[in-house]
C-alpha cells in the first residue's frame, strides 16, 4: 500500500471499528507483517501508540529495554503461535521469555473448531490453541495482558517520576506524574517502595480510594 492510500485503508478501518465498538484502536497489526518507515511515520502521526509486525517462521522475544527510541514502538515484532502448536515447544519459548524478562507477543492468525471453518493461513485447531492457553495460564510470573495494555505500561514506566511529597509518623505522601497524555496513557503502575523500619502500613490510598498492596522485604508493592 503506498502513502497516498494510508488515509483509506487505515482511517477508514478506525473509524469503522470506533463506530461499532465506541472505542478507537490504539495499536496497529501491520497486515501479513509487512511494515516500512512511511506506515510507521503514519501510524505515529495519527496516534497509533505502537504497531506489530510478524515472522512466519521464528519465535521474538524482545528484551525489556528494546526501546531505545520513540519509533521502536512502531517496529515490534510478534510470534506466529501457529508455529508452535508443538506444546513442548510453545512451552518451552514461553519459559525462556519468561527468564529473559522481556517482551514477548504472541499472535493467533486463525482458529479452527472441530467443524472446520475459512480457508485461511496458519489455522491453529481450537484444541490446541486452548493448551496453548493453559499453558500461557499455568505460568504465575507472567503477567498476561494485552498489546495495548502492555505497550502503555512500558511507556508509563519509562518515563514515571516518584517523588516524596511529605512523610511523618502517619502518613507518606508521593506524588507519580509522566509525560504522557492522560486520556490514552491510563495503565495503573506498580511500585515498589521502601519503608521505614519503624513503620507499620496499614493501607495504602490514591486519591483517596484503597489499593491493593504486599508486604516484601520491607517495602510495599
Amino acid at each position: 500500500v503506498t502513502p497516498d492510500r494510508y488515509d483509506d485503508e487505515v482511517k477508514f478501518a478506525s473509524d469503522r471499528i470506533e463506530a461499532n465498538t465506541g472505542k478507537r484502536p490504539t495499536t496497529f497489526a501491520y497486515p501479513f507483517g509487512s511494515y516500512n518507515s512511511d506506515i510507521a511515520k503514519y501510524l505515529h502521526d495519527t496516534g497509533f501508540i505502537a504497531a506489530r509486525a510478524w515472522d512466519p517462521a521464528k519465535y521474538v522475544v524482545m528484551p525489556y529495554d528494546f526501546a531505545t527510541w520513540e519509533g521502536a514502538y512502531y517496529y515490534l515484532r510478534s510470534t506466529n503461535a501457529y508455529i508452535l502448536q508443538d506444546l513442548e515447544k510453545f512451552e518451552f519459548v514461553l519459559d525462556f521469555a519468561l527468564e529473559s524478562g522481556g517482551l514477548y507477543i504472541l499472535t493467533w492468525h486463525s482458529i479452527v473448531g472441530p467443524d472446520g471453518g475459512a480457508d485461511w493461513s496458519d489455522l491453529v485447531p481450537q484444541d490446541v490453541f486452548e493448551n496453548q492457553l493453559d499453558i500461557v495460564k499455568s505460568k504465575d510470573d507472567a503477567w498476561v495482558t494485552t498489546f495495548e495494555k502492555a505497550v502503555k505500561y512500558h511507556k508509563q514506566k519509562a518515563v514515571a517520576t516518584v517523588d516524596l511529597v511529605s512523610v511523618d509518623e502517619k502518613v507518606m505522601t508521593l506524588n507519580l506524574t509522566d509525560t504522557l497524555a492522560d486520556e490514552v496513557y491510563d495503565e495503573p503502575l506498580t511500585l515498589k517502595v521502601k519503608v521505614p523500619a519503624q513503620f507499620g502500613v496499614k493501607k495504602v490510598e490514591q486519591a483517596g480510594q484503597a489499593l491493593a498492596f504486599k508486604w516484601d522485604d520491607q517495602s510495599i508493592i
